[in-house]
């Protein structure tokens, strides 16, 4: 069993006990699914084989549901789990009043899950994400079109190499995936050479227009450019910039404070920081 014990100025609330142990995840989920001003606790377990998750109401001292089951669980050689959980978003995708649960779920050297999920506690289902090797971090909600109706995709991906090239969507590339809130591609995913890669994204907005700005930066010997490239809301490419010295941009950050592209800038691994124009030329700003 797995306990849940919730504080109130060092004093406790309540406690729960829930069935399985507590499941490997980056962050602890909390919102008001139901809408009725108080925010419930996700909790996600593993139990055997599976994933499952909780919700706990500690305000009014009640279990809202429990032990639902998300998927399967792969264990390593040493017995652990090889899952990570990573939350995305509560959203009330379908107008129903109450919010579905959003998140993805990687593995380090097991090829599933690797997926994006939504759990609907009205309906007490799950959506899947179509079957793929494609490793989807750091989630977001976002909405890339402007139709008020979300999506959700990676900020991050890694070609590891772990899934043979014929693979759905092998982890031999980096992907940019969009998914509905029903859990289907927005459009074809779009791969980008090779391995060994990492490829962070992030959704933008010039005036009306909506795009979203990739960053790819081969790790590997063999003749792969790492580059700078814009797409827009379907997937389509726009234009792309090689990057020089790759080797400075492997853990660089791509970020925004407003999604416009007059804020949108890098900050690579030396310190340095660049602004990124809508024709991929960079300005540099500072170093810190």
């Amino acid at each position: 069993m797995l306990g849940l014990i919730v504080y109130h100025n060092e004093k406790i609330i309540e406690q729960w006990n829930l069935t399985g142990q507590n499941a490997p995840a980056t962050s602890h989920l909390i919102d008001d699914y139901d809408q009725d001003g108080v925010k419930e606790i996700f909790i996600f377990t593993v139990h055997k084989d599976s994933v499952f998750l909780n919700c706990v109401d500690a305000i009014n001292r009640k279990i809202e549901f429990q032990h639902k089951l998300i998927c399967k669980a792969i264990k390593d050689p040493g017995g652990e789990y090889d899952l990570v959980i990573l939350p995305c978003a509560c959203a009330d995708a379908n107008g129903d009043g109450f919010k579905e649960v959003f998140f993805s779920i990687r593995s380090n050297f097991a090829t599933y899950p690797r997926n994006m999920f939504a759990y609907n506690p009205r309906k007490d289902s799950v959506l899947i994400s179509p079957e793929s090797c494609s490793l989807i971090l750091e989630p977001e909600m976002t909405d890339i079109d402007g139709d008020s109706v979300p999506e959700f995709m990676a900020r991050l991906t890694h070609a590891t190499g772990n899934c043979e090239l014929n693979r759905k969507y092998s982890d031999q590339f980096c992907w940019l995936m969009v998914f509905t809130p029903e859990m289907k591609f927005k459009f074809p995913p779009v791969s980008f050479n090779a391995y060994p890669s990492v490829t962070k994204f992030i959704p933008i907005k010039t005036g009306t227009s909506y795009h979203i700005l990739i960053m790819h930066v081969y790790q590997g010997q063999e003749n792969h450019p790492s580059f700078l490239a814009l797409f827009d809301a379907t997937g389509k490419p726009i234009r792309k910039k090689n990057i020089d010295d790759p080797e400075s941009w492997v853990y660089s950050a791509l970020f925004t404070n407003d999604d416009e592209f007059e804020n949108i800038f890098i900050l690579k691994t030396d310190g340095c920081v660049l602004s990124v124009d809508s024709m991929l030329q960079l300005k540099y700003k500072t170093r810190i």
